[in-house]
């Protein structure tokens, strides 16, 4: 966990509730920081590897100036339909008109 998922403090005090030995703390700790160490030598990370392999779309927490799409704005990405709004006295029925002709599946 902590060399392919990046949770430290997680698998510290997980590791340290299952044996109930506080002096676990430290060993443990230790080993788990040293895993996150390593992991992040190697590669990205187990959920950085998950995005690649779905092919997830992301933005990058930073862009360098040559990968940058050239005029790139806010409106670019936001949906392109607009939002659809139900009135709270149109009850059911409001819900079911809006719904209609939309093929979108879930959140």
């Amino acid at each position: 966990l902590g060399g392919s998922g990046r949770v430290t403090l997680f698998t510290t005090i997980m590791m340290v509730e299952i044996t109930g030995d506080p002096v676990m703390i430290f060993p443990v700790g230790f080993a788990t920081i040293f895993a996150v160490l390593m992991g992040n030598f190697i590669n990205h990370g187990l959920y950085h590897s998950l995005i690649d392999v779905q092919s997830t779309p992301y933005l990058p927490d930073t862009w360098q100036d040559n990968q940058l799409p050239p005029g790139i704005q806010v409106r670019d990405m936001r949906p392109q339909n607009p939002p659809i709004m139900v009135s709270l006295k149109q009850g059911r029925e409001g819900v079911e008109r809006a719904l209609e002709g939309n093929d979108f599946m879930g959140f």
